[in-house]
């Protein structure tokens, strides 16, 4: 019958096997990945440095989107977290909703501003993998949400988008389709754009497209 060992004699057990050679190749594969999260965290933190600026996200969301499209899985995981590529989205976002909130000369009827801003947001995600599009629409979504509130009791029929602003809808919702944040801020999306939405997409979906 063995005897069971004390703490010492566990710990340098345990330290045993840790240093052993059968751990190689794990710990070889636990630096690579972390060494792969710092090399694209950097990266991130170049494109800011280098495209973003206080009025124009264009550029560095698409650089962006190159690096996390080439990116393994869980270099895309950390990259959607990183507090940079964060940043990225936000000014994405908030330059989409410019319209809702823009001060213009002359009166404006809120399906013309809703117009706009979608446009902007179709303009911006119609090229990023779908996970980054979700991400942007789904930051844009709280001014969009704050608009329709403010505005319920002037928009015809109750729907924040008229016929062109829901085509547009229906390009953005095709975009983020696909993953569990799209879907999501695609429900939201199409509840806001009310029934004209709805008959666009159905419409797109009976003619394959």
């Amino acid at each position: 019958m063995s005897m069971p060992l004390d703490n010492d004699s566990l710990c340098n057990a345990t330290a045993s096997y840790r240093n052993s050679d059968e751990l190689e190749p794990v710990r070889q594969a636990v630096w690579r990945s972390v060494h792969a999260i710092d090399e694209a965290a950097e990266e991130v933190r170049a494109i800011v440095a280098k495209h973003l600026t206080p009025t124009d996200s264009t550029k560095a969301l698409q650089a962006l989107n190159h690096v996390y499209v080439g990116a393994p899985q869980n270099i895309k995981d950390a990259i959607v977290h990183n507090p940079d590529a964060l940043l990225i989205l936000e000014c994405a976002a908030g330059e989409a909703n410019a319209p809702l909130t823009k001060k213009v000369a002359g009166p404006v009827l809120p399906q013309e501003r809703t117009h706009a801003a979608m446009l902007c947001l179709q303009q911006a995600t119609r090229r990023l993998d779908a996970r980054l599009a979700a991400a942007v629409v789904g930051l844009a979504m709280p001014g969009h949400e704050a608009f329709y509130q403010r505005n319920e009791s002037i928009l015809p029929g109750g729907r924040l988008f008229g016929p062109a602003g829901a085509d547009l809808l229906r390009d953005v919702v095709d975009c983020i389709a696909g993953t569990p944040e799209g879907d999501d801020v695609a429900a939201r999306l199409m509840a806001l754009g009310g029934a004209a939405a709805k008959a666009q997409r159905g419409c797109r979906r009976r003619n394959g497209r």
